[in-house]
């Protein structure tokens, strides 16, 4: 039988952030990041938000860019993202 987790209350998921993954996000941070975007994904249950852990988890591990990949094509186009972003900041910094 597969148990399912209950999901986390903003304070768990803080604590949790910070135990797993060394993530520091405090429950004002994770409220704006609701507001701004940005944040992991949530549910409402009624006036309570709650995050899902398996939501929780992949938005951890975008965070500290160690997303799962499905070939070595798309390592690949990551790669070139990051590296054309860079180059991008270089060029503003530069121009400024």
């Amino acid at each position: 039988m597969i148990t399912k987790e209950p999901p986390f209350t903003t304070t768990e998921l803080s604590e949790w952030l910070w135990s797993q993954y060394r993530i520091k996000r405090s429950k004002a941070r994770l409220a704006k990041l609701r507001q701004i975007g940005g944040g992991p994904s949530y549910v409402r249950d009624g006036v309570m938000v709650r995050y899902r852990r398996e939501d929780a988890r992949k938005w951890a591990e975008r965070q500290l860019g160690q997303t799962a990949v499905a070939s070595t094509s798309e390592e690949s186009a990551r790669f070139a993202i990051k590296e054309a972003r860079k180059e991008q900041r270089v060029r503003v910094s530069t121009n400024s």
